[in-house]
């Protein structure tokens, strides 16, 4: 289940990607059960994001890890 914090990074990645001319979408974040990364990126492909334009990170599982996996 996507949380109130990852519906509004989403909704804020989905409106960036359409209006700033972004490329690439990257999501972050591990945890129990489904990665809420890969929560998100099917949110953002609900959403017309193209699956290929984002890069999603599963194992970590704070933002210091987040910022080292896509970095």
């Amino acid at each position: 289940m996507l949380g109130l914090s990852s519906y509004w990074r989403c909704i804020y990645a989905i409106r960036a990607y359409r209006s700033a001319g972004f490329k690439k979408v990257i999501v972050a974040g591990g945890g129990v059960g489904m990665p809420i990364s890969l929560v998100m990126t099917q949110f953002l492909i609900f959403y017309g994001i193209p699956a290929e334009a984002i890069t999603a990170e599963t194992q970590s599982t704070t933002t210091r890890e987040n910022a080292l996996a896509v970095g």
